[in-house]
Parts: C-alpha cells; sequence; structure tokens
C-alpha cells in the first residue's frame, strides 16, 4: 500500500485511534489514474474496517473523524455508516456513472477560436476504444464502446485550449485526446487534424448516472476552471 494514496491518507488516522483497527480498505465509485485530481463533490466511496474493536458512531464523531485525515491534498465528508446495500448502490454507479472531466490540451497546430466552437458542438458522439498501451500490461485487449456526450472547448492561445469532457463511465480521456495511435477513434487529433495532448487533467465530478449529469445546466457542468497543478 503506497504512504501516499488516498487510502492511506483516509484511514492511517482513523483506523486505530477511533475504531481499533489494524487494516482499512477502501472501495471507491471508480478510481483515476494518480496525476489526476478528484475535485467537484468527490467520489463516493466506503471504508471498510476489518476486525474493528470500538464501535463508534460515525454520526456522533463527524467532526473527529474529518479532522483526523483533512490535509492539503484531501478532503473527505459526510461521513456516515452504511450497509450493505450502499455497496451495492457504489458498485452500481460504478457502472452507470457519468463524469466530467477538465483539462489542458497542447495542439501542435495553431488552434483558433473556431476550433474551439467546432469542439463545443460535439453532442454524443460514439467513441471505440482498444485498450490503451499504456495499460496492456495489466488489462485485456478490448474495444470498449463509450459516448462523449458534450465537449466545451475554451480558446487560451494558439497552441492551448481548455477541454471540458462530460463521457460515459470508462472512457479513456487521454486517449480520446492525443488518439493512441489510432487506437482510440474519433479523437480531437482527428477532429482537428493535428496532434495533440493533455498537458493536465482534472475529474471536476462523478455524477450517479447520466440523467443527473444531463439535467444541470451547461454553466453549472463547466463551472470547474482548471488550476495549474503545484
Amino acid at each position: 500500500m503506497r504512504e501516499q494514496s488516498v487510502q492511506c491518507r483516509i484511514a492511517n488516522n482513523i483506523k486505530e485511534q477511533i475504531f481499533g483497527s489494524k487494516e482499512a480498505i477502501l472501495h471507491a465509485a471508480g478510481r483515476e489514474d494518480i496525476d489526476v485530481r478528484m475535485l467537484g463533490r468527490g467520489r463516493p466511496f466506503i471504508l471498510e474496517l476489518v476486525n474493528p474493536k470500538k464501535a463508534v458512531s460515525c454520526h456522533s464523531n463527524v467532526d473527529q473523524l474529518q479532522a483526523l485525515q483533512e490535509n492539503d491534498l484531501l478532503k473527505v465528508r459526510q461521513f456516515k455508516i452504511v450497509d450493505k446495500a450502499y455497496f451495492d448502490h457504489l458498485k452500481d454507479i460504478e457502472s452507470s456513472k457519468a463524469k466530467s472531466y477538465c483539462c489542458i490540451v497542447w495542439s501542435k497546430r495553431p488552434v483558433t477560436p473556431a476550433d474551439c466552437e467546432k469542439l463545443s458542438l460535439i453532442r454524443d458522439l460514439s467513441v471505440a476504444q482498444k485498450t490503451p498501451i499504456r495499460v496492456l500490461h495489466r488489462r485485456s485487449q478490448l474495444i470498449r464502446d463509450k459516448t462523449v456526450h458534450r465537449l466545451r472547448a475554451k480558446w487560451i492561445n494558439r497552441h492551448y485550449f481548455e477541454l471540458h469532457v462530460v463521457a460515459s463511465a470508462g472512457t479513456y480521456i487521454k486517449e480520446f485526446v492525443h488518439g493512441d495511435l489510432g487506437r482510440t477513434t474519433p479523437n480531437i487529433c482527428a477532429i482537428l487534424n493535428t496532434e495533440a495532448d493533455i498537458l493536465q487533467l482534472d475529474v471536476t465530478n462523478v455524477f450517479e448516472s447520466l440523467e443527473e449529469a444531463l439535467d444541470e445546466t451547461e454553466d453549472q457542468l463547466y463551472k470547474a476552471t482548471i488550476e495549474p497543478a503545484k
């Protein structure tokens, strides 16, 4: 277990001190690459405490639990005790959710505001993704059919733009941008006829369903503006 993992940062200070447990397991609604931040409302998760010695009600110790783990990199809110039904609900979110992203994209050829307007008109784009080269060593070779439901591009300068994406669960956003040597089609490179890559990627929200995502206004969907990673 990495000492800097989200699981460690949440569990280390509370598993023994509050619950008298030697081990804790984090079950989250999906996961991201190590260089991707989870922003917005955050990601639902369950912290499973293995053989706890103390039965402490989270409802009466929320402030204490949150104070023990919060730091500059991580914040947790709305601690509560849940049952197996919520665990099943968490897995449903993982398979049916939609997610929104914000990223900074570099383009080899100069891009224009008109290019960004072209991207922003895209709706419900079907995307076929072969298992990315970067994860072939641990994932089966498959073709995954995904949907990019919404795009909004904001021009920054001749070679950079900010891209907001709302996509179905399991979409590889990095590959959707750079194309992964043609393994993801269509992609931003093909749409704009350029070479492109992501310089920074953030998840801005995890929605429990596509309907929840599309019920929000566009201003709500795209309200997150990326800040440079520190």
